[in-house]
């Protein structure tokens, strides 16, 4: 099922697509971009392959912008792993992202969605306040940023 919508910011339509295999090195590059613990390109290749994920992306004239990929346990999900390309920052992109696999979930009899963030990627925690996910716990010293210093991540959740 695709799902289309005018992106004002950039003046063009975004297409919102389940992931295929052939997405895969897309995803891992835009993954390794903004992420210093990326996941390697076979593993991500196996989650588009297993039903157990939804995996999402967003495409501007045919060409991956962003995805999402939730991992699917009987009535509750894990948002994994959502990143956009660096110039689409911002935009609302990954809003929509979230609000389209919110439908799709819905559909599957989810019941919540959680998710972990460090308590730095305020651009994240923004994200995520703003599509009504709530702050349920801390985990301390949960991350490693690049030069070796542990952060907190913030458990979200939203009910669905």
């Amino acid at each position: 099922m695709k799902n289309n919508f005018y992106n004002k910011n950039i003046r063009e339509v975004i297409i919102i697509e389940e992931a295929q295999y052939r997405d895969s090195k897309k995803i891992s590059e835009i993954d390794e971009s903004r992420f210093f613990k990326s996941y390697e390109l076979e593993y991500i290749q196996s989650l588009i392959e297993n039903d157990l994920y939804l995996n999402l992306v967003a495409k501007k004239e045919n060409t991956i912008i962003a995805f999402i990929i939730i991992q699917k346990v009987l009535d509750v999900s894990e948002i994994i792993t959502i990143a956009v390309i660096k110039n689409y920052e911002g935009l609302g992109i990954c809003h929509k992202l979230i609000l389209d696999a919110i439908d799709r979930l819905k559909k599957l009899n989810v019941k919540s969605i959680t998710l972990e963030v460090s308590n730095t990627n305020l651009r994240a925690i923004n994200l995520y306040s703003k599509n009504n996910f709530k702050k349920k716990s801390l985990r301390k010293n949960y991350y490693t940023d690049r030069i070796g210093k542990k952060t907190d991540a913030y458990l979200y959740e939203q009910k669905l």
